[in-house]
């Protein structure tokens, strides 16, 4: 059993947790919170717990302790069989019976591991009943709680803060640990994972500061938004690439606001993200300027991308265009920054960025990962909870100092225990029944070591442990399913079908009755739509056609195998035309192959003068070759130069083809709009 502490009755009336300072009011605030303040405030609460906190019994803890230590035993066996096979496999030739057998030992220590952490598992259960049917006293719970804030941002942080802080920043942040009122602050944010790095002096200071920017205070999307942005900036995150600049807290708060009141955001972001979900998308290393470009880029060039299966929704773009190159074509004269990495291609170091880059621009929280020689991202989805893109799976995955699986099973249990009825409610449930074993933790001296770095119990720290196993208890771990797709074909860009999720009506803003039709306005300009081709007319696999936020459709022309033909079936009358092209791309390759336009009479097509080359067509007609420079729009729709062509005089109908060069280089993505031909005389 957990022994319970004294009962309420049996208490003395609840001390202060902190050190009364009425008296000296007219002191300077930066000398009245030395160290040594917060130092007698700390060893004062400790005391006072020490008779209070839960404790576990000897008798059941003694036989999970064994059970902790038999499953870092079976880990240890498991590290040595693994190293003897990897040593065989490195003796030219192979011997293969030896390998055989070294393969059966790794398999058989596997599963003795993974028997060894069920056992683990079971044996904890009497102590987490007995937690579980524990009730801690309220002014325990709370005392254990403001002795954790201390410990995380420990005496000389929070004195340091005090110094550097004005008078009222000081006051306030004291303020935050002792005074009743400000508690359920204070616990807000504890339970949403704390003031990065503990800057608990910080986090206040910008909570505060970003009042004022609220356009709705009220709004409870803007209220998480706010509190994410204080404890996740708190600690000042340096912009990517850009040596000295950090990311300013105030201008990502008003980003993100402004993002989300324009429906910019995936609908997600206000209706299913708490504090803690929303840390993981303010935290973007991207300067805000580069996240709204992402997000109109997205819409310009892949907005199909916008309307996958929700594992691949936005970070689909690392797939289909950030190819995989250890020569990346990056500027060298500048920063690199998102556009480039899209552009130019890199290992698997880029496009993780860029992964993570694009989900948290729509709002979609990213983790981390990194893998045993790979860089990876994992990702909120509504359906498999977090998981890896870009790489394997959350057993071979970590960030910072926490293993995958922990940070897995961490999530789900949060989502689990989560208030159902407002996000803007503190998890209690969390706190209560898995954050208070680590304020024990933490208060008997433990380290989290094995269990965060490797997610398995450690017999030197058994709360920790404990915890860890309520984890699992509340929310049994996901089956671990490889991104294969990505480790086995990560030189392959082929994008695969997804099934598609309902439109995001608040996103895709179409107009319906958009025409499609090939016209001819008064003055002779001619409009091609791009998407009204007579062949394809439906997605291969290096043509789509795909809804446009520009209203009706536009088309894909993947690489140098995409070609598309139209009919004019009433072609315009015979002589020079102007042709543009409304078209958008995101490679700025050194070598820019053009698009080539050919344009055929048909049989009773005159000869097409000399503004074009003058093929032979396979049957003996003749046809023109045009080659359209493409810009570099940088993933904003923007016209072509314009080219002089020729359209063929009495003809019944005209054809027109495009294609692209691939003799002059890579043939990468490009969209196409709307072909667009004036009449030459029209312009003298």
């Amino acid at each position: 059993m957990i022994d319970p502490p004294a009962s309420a009755e049996e208490e003395e009336a609840p001390a202060r947790c902190y050190k009364d300072n009425d008296d000296s009011s007219g002191e300077d605030e930066k000398k009245k919170y030395p160290e040594e303040f917060f130092q007698q405030w700390l060893d004062k609460n400790k005391k006072e717990l020490t008779d209070k906190v839960p404790t576990m019994d000897p008798s059941r803890a003694k036989f999970f302790q064994a059970a902790c230590q038999h499953v870092q035993d079976c880990q240890t066996d498991l590290a040595t069989a693994t190293k003897k096979r990897d040593e065989i496999q490195k003796h030219k030739p192979v011997d293969k019976d030896a390998l055989e057998k070294a393969n059966q030992a790794v398999d058989a220590a596997a599963k003795a591991l993974a028997q060894s952490k069920d056992d683990a598992l079971k044996q904890s259960i009497p102590l987490l009943d007995a937690w579980d049917s524990h009730t801690m006293a309220d002014d325990t719970h709370k005392l254990l709680l403001v002795t954790d804030v201390l410990l995380q941002a420990t005496p000389k942080g929070l004195a340091q803060y005090c110094a550097s802080a004005t008078d009222d920043q000081a006051k306030a942040l004291v303020q935050l640990l002792q005074d009743p009122r400000q508690y359920p602050l204070l616990e807000t944010m504890v339970l949403a994972g704390g003031a990065k790095n503990g800057k608990y002096g910080a986090a206040l200071e910008l909570y505060n500061a970003l009042e004022p920017h609220m356009i709705h205070p009220k709004d409870p999307v803007l209220q998480r938004l706010r509190l994410a942005v204080a404890l996740e900036l708190a600690e000042p995150i340096g912009a990517f690439h850009l040596d000295g600049i950090y990311i300013d807290p105030i201008h990502r708060y008003c980003h993100y606001q402004d993002a989300w009141r324009f429906g910019a955001l995936d609908p997600v972001f206000g209706t299913v993200f708490g504090v803690w979900e929303m840390r993981m998308i303010v935290d973007s290393l991207a300067p805000d300027d580069q996240l709204a470009w992402c997000r109109e880029m997205m819409r310009n060039y892949r907005p199909d991308h916008m309307l996958l299966a929700d594992k691949w929704r936005y970070c689909r773009i690392v797939r289909s265009d950030v190819f995989y190159t250890g020569r990346p074509n990056w500027d060298p004269n500048r920063p690199l920054d998102f556009p480039q990495i899209l552009s130019g291609g890199g290992e698997c170091g880029p496009r993780a960025w860029m992964g993570r880059f694009a989900c948290k621009a729509f709002g979609i929280p990213t983790w981390g990962v990194k893998e045993p020689g790979h860089a990876a991202m994992s990702r909120w989805t509504a359906d498999e909870g977090w998981v890896v893109c870009l790489g394997a799976a959350m057993k071979v995955a970590w960030w910072d100092s926490e293993h995958g699986l922990h940070f897995q099973v961490d999530a789900a249990a949060r989502k689990v225990l989560a208030p159902k009825d407002d996000l803007g409610k503190p998890n209690v449930a969390y706190g209560v029944k898995i954050l208070a074993m680590e304020w024990i933790a933490h208060l008997n001296g433990e380290s989290p070591g094995q269990v965060v770095r490797n997610c398995m119990p450690d017999p030197k720290a058994l709360w920790f442990s404990l915890s860890l196993m309520q984890r699992k208890r509340i929310a049994p771990p996901p089956s671990e399913l490889d991104d294969d797709d990505d480790i086995v074909t990560i030189h392959n860009n082929n994008t695969k079908s997804q099934p598609p999720i309902p439109q995001l009506e608040r996103l895709l803003l179409r107009n319906q009755t958009i025409t499609e039709d090939i016209v001819t306005l008064g003055n002779g300009t001619v409009i091609i739509p791009a998407a009204n081709t007579s062949d394809p007319t439906k997605n291969t696999g290096n043509v789509l056609f795909m809804d446009s936020f520009l209203g009706g459709k536009q088309l894909f022309i993947k690489d140098k195998d995409g070609h598309v033909e139209y009919t004019l079936t009433s072609p315009p009358p015979g002589g020079k035309y102007q042709l543009t092209c409304h078209c958008v791309n995101v490679h700025d390759d050194k070598v820019k192959p053009p698009l080539l336009v050919t344009i055929d009479g048909g049989e009773d097509g005159d000869d097409r003068g000399d503004d074009g080359v003058i093929l032979p067509h396979a049957d003996d007609k003749l046809c023109s070759v045009y080659s359209v420079a493409l810009p570099y729009t940088k993933g904003m729709w923007q016209e072509t130069a314009p080219v002089v062509v020729e359209v063929p005089t009495g003809v019944s109908t005209c054809k027109i083809a495009l294609s692209r060069d691939g003799s002059t280089g890579t043939a990468r993505g490009l969209v196409l709009k709307e072909l667009k031909l004036v009449p030459l005389k029209k312009l003298e």
